[in-house]
């Protein structure tokens, strides 16, 4: 199969309801292990919409085959997800898109980041914020188009503080990703039939879980008093 978006990406009737570009689109974070079904919640929203997923595992055709709703293509760099994601805002009508993985994202923006300025490594933590510009830039450029809901997928690491392993895992991200989204999703370690919910980055407001063994349309539905979906 050609890899070049505008060959594999093809335009889906939306079934959403007439209202929806009155609604704010949502960025949606979906934390989890490897294997959990973060990409399958993901595209569960392809029963209301059409959903474009963007694959830097390259290992979601496997879900991906199972929802006719969803169409996707690789990126195995920066300039091919920006370029997707161009692809995606200029040719095809409004729905989902998702990226998948978000832990990629920073480390394409790194690559980005080093191959424009010719450098081994980003050094000063100064540098850092220049490297987050080249990743904000494609949240930023989906999120403002007003036209997609944008739903990123996220592996998991080890928590360090001073060089010691606490135990616990933590998002694979960089720190401002979740405080560009609406709703943060993650599969509890202790419990994997319920998703922690976080709303609007992290903060201390203390949210019930959310049963895992619902779609992703009807988590929304239930976080928003029905207005979504």
């Amino acid at each position: 199969m050609n890899n070049e978006p505008k060959e594999i990406i093809t335009t889906v009737k939306s079934n959403s309801n007439s209202n929806s570009n009155s609604i704010p689109k949502l960025v949606v974070l979906i934390a989890g292990q490897e294997g959990i079904g973060k990409t399958h919640l993901a595209c569960t929203l392809s029963i209301y919409t059409p959903a474009y997923l963007i694959d830097t595992e390259f290992r979601a055709t496997i879900v991906t085959s199972k929802f006719k709703n969803v169409k996707s293509v690789t990126a195995k760099d920066y300039s091919e997800l920006n370029k997707a994601v161009d692809m995606i805002l200029s040719t095809q009508e409004d729905g989902t898109i998702v990226l998948d993985s978000g832990s990629d994202l920073q480390y394409y923006s790194e690559l980005e980041y080093l191959s424009k300025t010719h450098k081994d490594r980003v050094g000063m933590p100064y540098n850092w914020a220049e490297v987050y510009k080249y990743a904000n830039s494609i949240i930023n450029k989906i999120k403002f188009s007003k036209r997609f809901h944008l739903v990123i997928t996220v592996r998991m690491k080890d928590e360090y503080i001073d060089d010691k392993c606490t135990g616990r895992k933590i998002p694979r991200i960089y720190n401002a990703l979740p405080y560009k989204a609406d709703i943060m999703l993650t599969f509890n370690s202790s419990n994997p039939h319920e998703l922690i919910v976080n709303k609007n980055g992290f903060d201390n407001r203390k949210m019930d879980p959310i049963s895992a063994h619902l779609t992703l349309p009807k988590m929304l539905n239930q976080l928003s008093d029905g207005l979504y979906f």
